[in-house]
């Protein structure tokens, strides 16, 4: 499961950030996943539940935007969205696509209570 490497490296974002904040509790860690990484959201829930429990970040809660996966036709220039993985133009039918969303894998952003 490679959510829980996941969690461990969102935990260790915030806790780097909670040392130049040593007042500071963190409330929320915002995450944006798109859809590419395979990332299981309920999975990575559960493994940073799991790796902060009895820890400082034991109350802090994980919310996570599931990104959907936005391509850009190098055809047509057209812009849409990838359903059911069909990497196909819906406009001309050509493959030559560029990925513009759905591989993010970051901290958005963190909620503290200082």
């Amino acid at each position: 499961m490679h959510e829980m490497a996941i969690a461990q490296q969102i935990v260790g974002i915030v806790e780097d950030t909670l040392r130049s904040h040593p007042n500071a509790k963190c409330k929320t860690v915002h995450v944006r996943i798109g859809e590419l990484t395979a990332v299981i959201p309920e999975s990575l829930t559960f493994a940073y539940q799991a790796i902060t429990t009895d820890t400082p970040l034991s109350e802090s809660i994980l919310k996570i935007k599931s990104m959907p996966i936005l391509a850009e036709c190098k055809s047509c220039l057209q812009k849409f969205g990838i359903k059911d993985f069909d990497f196909l133009c819906p406009f001309c039918q050509s493959q030559d696509l560029e990925v513009r969303q759905g591989k993010e894998l970051h901290v958005e952003k963190l909620e503290l209570d200082e």
